[in-house]
């Protein structure tokens, strides 16, 4: 019995060893931030790390306005399909609600490309206390649920150079709100 006892617990330690047990503390990943991906799950961790705090004073600033407009779902749309910026700047969007139906508040919400599906529907499972945003690291930067007439201003470092999408994750909305963001 002792034997068999030395026999498991010697396979299982070897068995989990073998795991290797994730990253080790001080332990460093290259990623290939050329690599494309295929299908809705982007991870974090494959592309470039990005801090939306880390705002570069001495950088330049671009500054943006984007308009939600449309006065129903059929004609909700954003104002700009495609926004360019260079890479290195500090961005600043001014984003405003020009919706006139009370019942249409819009959002804007920078993401990684490929994740525009999956964050919308984590957008509606969030639900309204989170104002539809979901906590996801495919989410570089986000601003408010605007009502109409209202406007804010979203100041943030330009993620690396690459292609990243924006959308308003309200629900129903992502569909036909949704853009191009391009850093280069």
């Amino acid at each position: 019995m002792k034997k068999q006892l030395l026999v498991l617990a010697t396979s299982t330690t070897l068995f989990l060893a073998s795991c290797g047990g994730g990253n080790k503390e001080g332990a460093t990943q290259t990623i290939d931030s050329t690599k494309e991906t295929s299908g809705a799950t982007l991870l974090a961790d494959e592309g470039p790390k990005y801090d939306k705090n880390a705002i570069d004073p001495k950088a330049a600033v671009t500054e943006i306005t984007l308009k939600a407009t449309g006065a129903s779902m059929a004609e909700m749309k954003y104002d700009q399909s495609t926004l360019t910026v260079p890479v290195g700047n500090t961005i600043k969007l001014t984003f405003i609600s020009q919706a006139t139906d009370p019942s249409m508040p819009h959002n804007w919400v920078l993401i990684r490309k490929g994740s525009l599906e999956r964050i919308a529907q984590k957008g509606i499972e969030a639900g309204i206390d989170k104002n539809y945003i979901p906590k996801d690291d495919d989410i570089l930067v986000f601003g408010n649920l605007l009502k109409p007439g209202e406007k804010e201003e979203i100041i943030f470092p330009a993620p690396p150079a690459g292609e990243y999408q924006y959308v308003c994750t309200y629900p129903g909305h992502s569909q036909k709100m949704q853009g191009v963001f391009i850093v280069k």
